[in-house]
């Protein structure tokens, strides 16, 4: 069995837009002995513990790296917090609390029930009301004559 540090990529649950940089974030980086069981417990859950899927595996998950290396639990464990470091990644709680992007694995599972419920998940945020509050007033502006 081949393990090692993996990095995984995935859609934002609000993205409308498939843009390739802008609607896919780093969702989680994590080590194992055994990349493929590792995925199959991610994506469809199972295993061991029997552990149930991930909340962001509705989110075409990918892998987006994989560093295969020696299965030494110090040197797996040191190369995958340098790769949380580097990608902040949303879904990882260990090594991972400093992150202001992180979601918490509750609020992870409800994100996951109002997709399953077919409920909207976009909530604006100030740089929103930012942008419509200027392309308000510009609209104003124009039919108004200013220009």
């Amino acid at each position: 069995m081949i393990g090692g540090v993996y990095i995984y990529r995935a859609r934002k649950p609000g993205a409308r837009l498939r843009i390739p940089l802008l609607s896919w974030h780093f969702a989680y980086v994590g080590e194992t002995t055994s990349f493929y069981y590792r995925h199959l417990q991610h994506t469809r859950g199972g295993g061991t513990y029997g552990a149930t899927p991930k909340p962001w595996s509705d989110l075409d998950p990918y892998v987006w790296l994989r560093i295969p290396l020696p299965p030494w639990k110090w040197l797996l464990r040191s190369v995958e917090t340098v790769a949380i470091l580097l990608t902040w990644p949303v879904y990882n709680v260990q090594k991972n609390r400093w992150n202001p992007r992180r979601v918490t694995p509750l609020k992870a599972r409800v994100q996951r029930m109002r997709r399953n419920a077919g409920t909207r998940l976009w909530s604006p945020r100030p740089i929103h009301v930012v942008l419509i509050l200027a392309v308000a007033v510009a609209l104003w502006l124009k039919i108004g004559g200013a220009w």
